[in-house]
């Protein structure tokens, strides 16, 4: 006889069907990372708190969701599993509430079969490798705007030279070194960075340069301290004279301003500033600078001297010392100011001459005879550093998207144009070049003129020495390859493609060197797809695109770090976030390196700052331990290169703690960083 299931029974089957099947949704929620799939989860809770039949209308929510989600990408398998899981309950619902015992435990255990493989899939992996692209597959937009600019206005410069002659090369002043470099191969991409778009090079002046300079003056200064007290009655004790010097492009201090509140100060001010009226500094810079210090006077306890002192003479407006040509802005824009809190420069009233005077009166007057101290006089040594063999090098690769471009124009003319051209230039102290091309035999002489305008229009650091240097570029021509679209305007490209192709697109242009069009490609996939499990590596992409097109660092690839740092504090704990994270840490780690590679060979305080804070950049990340470790311990080498020792040692405690390859290094690093911290204290 049948065995009909009673009305208890049906409820809980009933509870355990809708159980499964928001566990399944849930799932579905996990796996595709969008809040809206949860939402038939309203219907299918009002179903299972208060036990009635609305299990049709969840199960008709759940499958247009589903829907949904097939439109955003998911597999075929997880749609008719989820499909399958979905409509048995639902198809069937009164069949099993009325049917007898066997037929309702078969629905049931089909339903929870269902419904328990496809939770339990995707527990084991929620966030599947997404497939290949299939015919059906929906098409994005390709033609879209970048997400982060690619060019930036162009300041004008204007060229400015000094009416005095430099010495020839190799004289006492200037010397002569040559660098000769590797061949470079030139391909006719699209794009490339210029150095039009870089900043212009406009170093700033530093308190060395006035330290410098104002210590040469000590003697006329410390006269003029000895004066003032006399004048005084030597009621004048220590005094502290601010000072404002403007100094303009050539080093010439164009205005002296000085003031001191001590009372009876007011000779010492004049004096001070008619005495420093001819200063000069030794280098010229395309920035007018205006220096705020203070000069500390301190009394020696040296006696008054007998003879009355004469004011010391005024300084005379001289020729500017520093020659050649630079390059500036066209608009003006306002003066650098370079502020001290400390005094630059302490000066007493000690005079060796009165006190060896005072030496042998004093000899006589006991009668004793006395020999006179030897005077010892200083050598000056002038030292010239070496110009830096990798900063040419950069800034020439810096500019290889102006070299693209002549390549790209007489390829129009010439398809089958190759050969080998060095570019050679004479770089002067001031940073301007000399330029000219050496063009193959049976070469292409408007290629060779446009690469020289090109080189013409570069600046180098200012430096001691003339430097000459050459630079071959071999010529490529282009080679194209299948499916990819190598055009000079991105907007050529199709209207809308494939994820794949455009992934693939995005990946060629990003290895053959080309960031503009790389970053379109990158913008169209996060425009189109900024929830995909993969975002994580376009983002990455984007980072690695800007670098290519600002390999100098600029804002952009900031911003463009910004948004893959943003992304990853929202996807934290995702499968493909560690990856990423990894992946990243790995990829950017030059954009650190680098400069600290510079800063501990030249101990530029700039470059050194720059690492570290690239260095903390990446370590927000959240990267892999090894990575940690390796990243903390750079960051402290960098800390330790500033003189910053307290940082330093709470970088090289947080590498032990994670452990690695640079332990040993890292424990020698904290206790040289103790000690450093003791000897302050």
């Amino acid at each position: 006889m049948a065995w009909r299931i009673d009305e208890r029974a049906r409820g809980w089957l009933q509870r355990v069907t809708l159980l499964l099947t928001c566990l399944m949704c849930i799932g579905m929620v996990l796996q595709l990372r969008e809040v809206v799939l949860a939402l038939p989860l309203v219907p299918l809770g009002l179903a299972l708190a208060r036990g009635r039949t609305w299990a049709l209308f969840g199960m008709t929510a759940l499958t247009a969701t589903i829907g949904s989600a097939v439109a955003l990408g998911a597999s075929p398998w997880f749609s008719a599993t989820a499909v399958l899981a979905s409509l048995a309950p639902a198809l069937y619902a009164r069949r099993l509430w009325r049917a007898d015992a066997p037929a309702a435990a078969f629905w049931f255990l089909l339903s929870a079969a269902a419904g328990g493989a496809l939770t339990l899939a995707l527990m084991v992996d929620p966030a599947p490798t997404p497939a290949g692209p299939h015919p059906e597959e929906p098409t994005i937009a390709t033609r879209v705007a970048p997400l982060y600019p690619t060019t930036l206005p162009v300041v004008p410069l204007r060229r400015v030279c000094s009416a005095r002659k430099g010495p020839r090369d190799g004289g006492p002043y200037v010397t002569r070194v040559v660098f000769d470099f590797e061949d470079q191969k030139l391909e006719p991409l699209a794009h490339g960075p210029t150095l039009d778009q870089r900043p212009p090079l406009l170093p700033r002046r530093t308190t060395g340069e006035l330290a410098r300079q104002l210590e040469n003056h000590r003697d006329a200064l410390r006269r003029c301290y000895r004066w003032a007290r006399q004048q005084t009655g030597r009621r004048l004790g220590h005094a502290t004279v601010s000072l404002e010097l403007d100094v303009g492009l050539w080093g010439v201090v164009t205005r002296t301003r000085a003031v001191s509140w001590d009372r009876g100060a007011s000779d010492l001010v004049r004096c001070v500033q008619d005495v420093l009226a001819g200063l000069q500094l030794a280098e010229a810079r395309p920035l007018r600078t205006t220096y705020i210090t203070s000069l500390l006077f301190l009394p020696s306890g040296q006696g008054e001297p007998r003879r009355k002192l004469k004011r010391p003479r005024p300084g005379k407006p001289r020729p500017p010392v520093a020659w050649g040509c630079l390059l500036v802005p066209k608009v003006a824009g306002p003066r650098d100011r370079v502020a001290t809190t400390l005094p630059l420069l302490t000066v007493g009233d000690f005079d060796r001459a009165q006190a060896e005077r005072e030496r042998l009166r004093s000899c006589r007057r006991r009668g004793v005879r006395c020999r006179a101290q030897p005077t010892v006089t200083a050598c000056s040594v002038q030292v010239q550093a070496m110009p830096d063999k990798e900063h040419i090098l950069r800034t020439l690769r810096h500019n290889v998207g102006a070299f693209r471009r002549c390549y790209r124009a007489a390829l129009l003319l010439r398809p089958t144009l190759t050969g080998r051209y060095v570019l050679s230039g004479s770089i002067s102290p001031t940073g301007l070049v000399d330029p000219w091309v050496d063009a193959p035999e049976g070469g292409d002489a408007a290629l060779a003129k446009c690469m020289r305008r090109a080189l013409a229009r570069m600046t180098f650091r200012p430096g001691p020495n003339r430097v000459v240097f050459r630079y071959p570029l071999v010529l490529s021509p282009w080679r194209r390859r299948p499916g990819v679209v190598p055009t000079r305007d991105l907007w050529a490209l199709p209207t809308r493609d494939t994820v794949e192709r455009v992934q693939e697109q995005a990946d060629w242009h990003l290895r053959r060197g080309d960031g503009a069009g790389a970053l379109v490609s990158y913008s169209a996939l996060l425009r189109a797809r900024p929830r995909s499990a993969v975002a994580c590596h376009w983002r990455l992409g984007a980072v690695l695109a800007m670098t290519q097109i600002a390999p100098w660092i600029d804002h952009r690839v900031e911003r463009a770090f910004q948004g893959l740092a943003a992304h990853l504090r929202r996807d934290f704990g995702g499968v493909y976030s560690g990856q990423c994270a990894a992946r990243a840490a790995r990829a950017l780690l030059p954009l650190a390196t680098g400069p600290h590679r510079r800063g501990n060979r030249t101990n530029d305080e700039h470059a050194l700052r720059q690492a570290a804070g690239w260095y903390r950049r990446l370590l927000a990340l959240r990267p892999s331990p090894a990575q940690a470790h390796e990243l903390y311990f750079y960051l402290a080498e960098a800390l330790y290169k500033q003189r910053r020792h307290f940082k330093a040692l709470a970088a090289y405690k947080q590498a032990l703690r994670f452990g690695g390859q640079y332990s040993k290094e890292a424990a020698v690093g904290a206790r040289y960083s103790r000690h450093r911290l003791s000897v302050k204290r």
